[in-house]
């Protein structure tokens, strides 16, 4: 989800997640955070290439290890607080578990996998906020994209991360063995080639 120029909505008024999904389909992308309603335009044409190339390198390899579900703009309502509902760009939940949870409802956990592309309106504290609730709710593996600088940070835990350049190979850890990306062949694969 692009946070570029992210709004507060009223910061007096604190939002339910009826409430957000009550406000209209009118193309602004929304999430919550206690209750607090923050507001994004909609997705820059760079942003949704590299959003999109990261599901299809990671469907790929899980369509021939079938060993969960990789879900864009993927809805988690995080139970600590039924008032936060996040939507990473990318995540990756295993089949142990996802279980028998309905699809047609928010994951009540974060993913296994979570990957956030960053916008130039994103701050620190922002992406520091949201790599915090993820290790709470259950994520064991974070990638932060930084497209322009193309560069992932890595994050196994709140302390610890890895800055991968060009030079770099994405893993998939312990949460996907055996799935690597080199980060070059991502951020070459959004030049078109004659």
């Amino acid at each position: 989800m692009e946070l570029h120029v992210m709004t507060t909505v009223n910061q007096q008024q604190r939002y339910t997640t009826a409430d957000l999904e009550a406000l209209p389909d009118d193309g602004t992308h929304r999430e919550l955070i206690a209750g607090e309603l923050i507001e994004m335009p909609g997705a820059k044409p760079d942003h949704s290439e590299l959003q999109g190339l990261i599901v299809t390198f990671l469907t790929m390899f899980i369509l021939t290890h079938k060993t969960g579900k990789v879900l864009p703009e993927l809805g988690c309502q995080l139970t600590s607080n039924p008032d936060t509902l996040l939507f990473p760009d990318v995540g990756y939940v295993s089949a142990a578990r996802l279980g028998t949870h309905d699809l047609h409802h928010y994951l009540p956990f974060a993913p296994d996998l979570a990957v956030e592309i960053v916008s130039p309106g994103n701050t620190a504290d922002e992406m520091a906020e949201k790599i915090d609730l993820y290790f709470q709710h259950g994520a064991k593996l974070i990638w932060i994209v930084y497209g322009r600088l193309q560069k992932v940070h890595v994050y196994t835990d709140h302390a610890t991360s890895a800055i991968l350049d060009r030079s770099g190979t994405l893993d998939g850890g312990d949460v996907l063995p055996g799935f690597t990306l080199k980060v070059a062949d991502l951020f070459d694969a959004t030049r078109l080639h004659e």
